[in-house]
C-alpha cells in the first residue's frame, strides 16, 4: 500500500433533470456521487456546498438472502469486496470461530443483490495535481487542517493555503479562490 495524494477541482453541476439515473449514467456524465445522508459527516461536510441533489438507482447487496443462503445470523457482515464483484462475507460464532462465505461477483449479480433508489450528492471532479507516496506534501495539508485529513475526506483549499504551498513545493498549484461554484479540494487515498 502507499498513499496517493490528489487536488481536484470540484464543480457544482448544473443541467440535472429531476429524475431517477442509474450509476452508470452519472458516470457518463462526469460525475461523482455519495450517499446524500451522509453529507455532515467529516469526509463529505466541506464538499456539500458543491454538490446538487439526484436520485440513483443502484444496486445494494442484499445481506438477507446471503444471511438464508449460507446459514449466517444477524451479526453477518461484508468483510472484503472485490473490483469483480466478488465479497467475503464473515460471522464469529458462539464458540469463537468464525462462518466465512466467499461469494462470487456471477452469484452476487444472479442472486444477491438488490436495486433501491436514494439520494445522493452529485459534484463535478478535475484532477488538478498528483503525488505518489510524497509524504511531505501530505504533512502540509495534515498540518492546515484543524482536524487532520481522514482517508478519501474532501477538504477545501483557500487561497492562502494554495499560495503557501506554491511557496513550499516545485509543484504549483492554481491560484484560486473557493467561489460558490468552484473550488480546489485535497483528497488522499492510502
Amino acid at each position: 500500500m502507499g498513499l496517493d495524494s490528489y487536488v481536484f477541482r470540484v464543480t457544482k453541476p448544473e443541467g440535472l433533470e429531476d429524475r431517477v439515473y442509474s450509476l452508470d449514467e452519472i458516470k457518463a456524465l462526469g460525475l461523482s456521487a455519495y450517499l446524500a445522508k451522509y453529507q455532515d459527516e467529516p469526509i463529505f461536510r466541506e464538499l456539500k456546498p458543491y454538490c446538487v441533489k439526484v436520485r440513483i438507482d443502484a444496486p445494494y447487496i442484499n445481506l438477507q438472502s446471503i444471511r438464508e443462503a449460507y446459514g449466517f445470523g444477524e451479526d453477518a457482515d461484508v468483510v472484503a469486496q472485490c473490483s469483480d464483484g466478488t465479497i467475503t462475507v464473515s460471522e464469529r460464532r458462539p464458540d469463537g470461530s468464525y462462518h466465512r462465505q466467499e461469494i462470487s461477483g456471477a452469484e452476487m449479480r444472479e442472486k444477491h443483490l438488490v436495486n433501491r433508489v436514494e439520494v445522493h450528492n452529485a459534484f463535478r471532479k478535475e484532477r488538478v495535481a498528483y503525488w505518489r507516496k510524497d509524504y511531505e506534501i501530505e504533512d502540509f495539508f495534515m498540518e492546515k487542517h484543524e482536524y487532520g485529513i481522514e482517508n478519501t475526506g474532501y477538504y477545501i483549499l483557500d487561497l492562502e493555503t494554495i499560495l503557501e504551498f506554491n511557496s513550499y513545493f516545485p509543484q504549483e498549484l492554481p491560484e484560486e479562490e473557493p467561489s460558490e461554484t468552484s473550488a480546489l479540494f485535497y483528497w488522499e487515498w492510502y
